[in-house]
C-alpha cells in the first residue's frame, strides 16, 4: 500500500534531514496529535539510488525496522520537550544501503531533525522494537537479537548485560512480538519455519527461551519462510506468516506458561505472505501476499481466534507493509 506522500508538506524537508535510513521494504504512514510524516519511497538520491526514509509521529506504533517513539521527561510542566526516533536499516544481497545498523534521531518541537547516535551492526537488523514499557530496544539478526538500554534523557541507547539473546544455528530470527500484558516475548524464525518463546525478564531486559514450535502442519513438505508475527489484542492467540505454505499460522497462547499450541493454518488465498496486518480492533486482518500482488481480507473471531475470509480482495502491487492510520 503507498504511502502518498503529495500530501505532506513537511516530507521534502524532514526526508533530506533523515539520509542515513537508506535502503528498506517498509513504507509507513504515521499520524498523531503533533505531527504526521510518512515513509515512502523518496526517489532517485544523488548517487542514483533508490531512498527510503522512515519517518514517524509522536505516540505512533509501528514495527518492522521502525521503533516507536520516545519522548524524553519534562524537566518543568508545559516545557517542550523532544522526541527520538530509532531506525534500523536492512541489508539484503538486493537492497544495498549506505547506511549501517541503528540511527537514533532527535525530534524537536519545530520539526527538525539532528543525528543523534549510529550504532553500526554487523549484519545490519531485520527489525527493532520495544518492549512494552520501553526500557529496552531489541535488535533481531540472522543469528542473534542484540538488546540495548533506553537512556530516558538523551534518547542513546546504550550496551545492556545480557546484551543478546542467542538463536540457534540456521533458525534465522526475523520479527520479534511482545505479549500484550504477560513479560513473554515470541521470534519468528524464517529459515526453519519456528517459533520461539522466550521468558522476558523487564529488570534486566534478557530472553530466556522455553519453546521452540513449527509454524507448518505436520504432513507439508515444500519449501517455506516464516515473515510476519502478531498478537491478538486479547493476548490469547499468535498469528505467523508462512511463505510458501501461504498460509497463517494460529497458535492458542497458554497465559499461564505462555506456551503455545496451533489450532489451525488459514490459507492467505495468495502467494507470498510477506506481511499482514491486524487492525486496532483485531476484527479483521489484512493478509499482503508480494508475489499474487493482492492483500486478501479476513475476519477474525475473538472468541477462538480463526479465520473466515471476508470475499474481499485489493489488488495491489507486490504489498510488503499494512499500517493503520487514525482517521
Amino acid at each position: 500500500m503507498r504511502a502518498d506522500h503529495r500530501r505532506l508538506p513537511l516530507f521534502s524537508r524532514v526526508a533530506d534531514q533523515a539520509q542515513n535510513a537508506l535502503s528498506s521494504s517498509w513504507e509507513n504512514v504515521m499520524t498523531s496529535d503533533d505531527c504526521r510524516f510518512c515513509c515512502t519511497n523518496a526517489g532517485p538520491t544523488p548517487q542514483g539510488a533508490s531512498r527510503r526514509v522512515f519517518l514517524l509521529g509522536a505516540a505512533a506504533a509501528a514495527g518492522g525496522l521502525l521503533a516507536a517513539p520516545h519522548r524524553a521527561a519534562a524537566a518543568e510542566p508545559g516545557e517542550a520537550v523532544p522526541l527520538f526516533a530509532y531506525i534500523g536499516c536492512f541489508t539484503s544481497e538486493r537492497r544495498k544501503a549506505h547506511a549501517k545498523g541503528i540511527s537514533v534521531y532527535r525530534i524537536d518541537a519545530n520539526g527538525s531533525w539532528s543525528l543523534v547516535q549510529t550504532l553500526e551492526t554487523l549484519p545490519n537488523p531485520q527489525f527493532i522494537t520495544f518492549d512494552q514499557r520501553q526500557k529496552f530496544l531489541y535488535s533481531v539478526h540472522t543469528d542473534r537479537t542484540h538488546i540495548y538500554r533506553l537512556d530516558l534523557a538523551s534518547g542513546k541507547l546504550l550496551p545492556n548485560n545480557p546484551a543478546f539473546a542467542g538463536s540457534r544455528p540456521g533458525a534465522g530470527p526475523r520479527h520479534l512480538a511482545f505479549h500484550p500484558a504477560k513479560p513473554w516475548a515470541y521470534v519468528c524464525d524464517e529459515l526453519d519455519s519456528t517459533v520461539t518463546a522466550y521468558a522476558w525478564d523487564s529488570a534486566r531486559g534478557e530472553l530466556k527461551p522455553f519453546q521452540v514450535i513449527t509454524t507448518l502442519p505436520e504432513d507439508y513438505v515444500g519449501g517455506n519462510t516464516t515473515a510476519e508475527i502478531q498478537f491478538a489484542p486479547s493476548g490469547h492467540y499468535l498469528y505467523v506468516s508462512n511463505r510458501g505454505h501461504n498460509s497463517i499460522v494460529i497458535f492458542s497462547v497458554d497465559q499461564a506458561s505462555g506456551k503455545l499450541s496451533p489450532i489451525g493454518w488459514e490459507s492467505t488465498r495468495g502467494r507470498t505472505p510477506r506481511f499482514f496486518g491486524l487492525d486496532p480492533t483485531g476484527h479483521l486482518l489484512y493478509a499482503a501476499n508480494l508475489d499474487s500482488d493482492n492483500i486478501v481480507v479476513f475476519m477474525v473471531d475473538t472468541a477462538t481466534g480463526k479465520l473466515t475470509p471476508t470475499g474481499q480482495v485489493v489488488e495491489t502491487g507486490s504489498p510488503s507493509c499494512i499500517i493503520f492510520a487514525r482517521a
